[in-house]
């Protein structure tokens, strides 16, 4: 049974059906849709890489164990980062438990899995070199476009707050933060062309 776009209402009982019968096009649908939003939660959260990609892989698996089970009460999104929050107060209490008494074997269990293999192995030196200048790049143009708005910008596209909690921390009108976030992407992209080219 083939899956297309249309077919893909994630609450649907159809859907839900297809992710239990581990229907690849469902599957993939529901993990590009929310992989980097289980990311992003957790390095808001202050979680270090490795362990944030350990969170997101521990949720997924855990998520498709207990998928049949879902009763759809509630979003499967809702369903989705309850897994994900249970599984961040699990690793929390297990880096409580586990307390090593040899800083080396900590580091080795952080950068390798039990058959010595790398958990995630480092990137390329040019990709890190490469990844360094971009962030230097658009960490420079961020800083030349002025304050008003840098903090629309930033509050917008950043932390993802909505128009209205916008006009209100900066005290402007609806109509003016279309105008600042407008001018930011411009200044933004303008600078950071003009500085790629360089």
């Amino acid at each position: 049974m083939t899956t297309s776009k249309k077919d893909l209402h994630f609450n649907s009982s159809t859907f839900i059906n297809k992710l239990i019968d581990r229907d690849k096009v469902a599957v993939g649908a529901i993990v590009q849709q929310y992989t980097n939003q289980l990311a992003k939660a957790a390095y808001g959260m202050g979680i270090s890489d490795s362990d944030a990609d350990e969170l997101v892989q521990a949720t997924w698996v855990t998520f498709f164990e207990k998928i049949s089970s879902f009763e759809q009460r509630s979003h499967i999104r809702t369903f989705l980062f309850g897994i994900f929050y249970n599984k961040r107060r699990e690793l929390a209490r297990e880096r409580k438990r586990h307390t090593s008494e040899s800083p080396f074997e900590d580091v080795m269990a952080d950068q390798f899995n039990q058959q010595g293999e790398w958990i995630n192995p480092p990137q390329a030196p040019e990709k890190m070199l490469q990844a360094t200048e971009t962030m230097e790049i658009i960490q420079h143009c961020l800083e030349l476009i002025p304050e008003n708005q840098r903090m629309a910008f930033y509050l917008r596209e950043v932390e993802g707050e909505n128009s209205d909690e916008i006009c209100n921390i900066l005290d402007i009108s609806i109509t003016n933060l279309g105008v600042l976030i407008y001018r930011a992407k411009n200044q933004l992209r303008n600078c950071i062309e003009r500085t790629s080219n360089q």
